[in-house]
């Protein structure tokens, strides 16, 4: 499989408690597809107070979970100490590496912490999911601003 750095500018520094929750939730999408074939969207938060959660989202659509997930990121309850101020979304989906090869599957995760201009996200390549012995994947690379789904203030 190769790995086209797809990006046009490399993210802004981000804290260690957001690359070890992005570790986290690659974690988790990579051993369900090795064992299930799939994952459903994911979303993990950290707080002020360091405190960490996982949600799984399920849905008809992953367009659905998307919208549901950022609702939630953005929501009135998340003031205070539960502030949410580092968080990731990752879903199953599919990117053309090479210009007119087709799309091949993929695991996206849109990213941000408070501090940031913006939001980031990163994908990776994968093949023969659900197969314990010949699953493969690539290492994670930039794909490029989103937005930022938590206030900064």
């Amino acid at each position: 499989m190769s790995n086209n750095n797809q990006s046009s500018q490399e993210p802004e520094a981000i804290s260690q408690e957001l690359t070890s929750l992005l570790d986290d939730i690659i974690d988790y999408c990579l051993e369900e597809l090795v064992y299930n074939g799939d994952f459903p969207v994911m979303l993990a938060t950290c707080n002020k107070k360091g405190e960490r959660d996982l949600l799984s989202l399920n849905g008809d659509e992953i367009e659905d979970c998307l919208i549901e997930a950022k609702r939630m990121l953005a929501s009135e309850k998340n003031i205070g100490e539960r502030k949410i101020t580092q968080y990731a979304i990752a879903y199953n989906g599919a990117i053309e590496d090479i210009p007119g090869s087709g799309y091949q599957p993929a695991i996206i995760v849109e990213y941000g912490e408070a501090g940031l201009s913006s939001g980031y996200s990163l994908f990776m390549f994968y093949e023969n999911e659900g197969d314990v012995k010949h699953f493969n994947y690539t290492d994670p690379a930039a794909a490029g601003e989103t937005e930022l789904y938590i206030n900064n203030l």
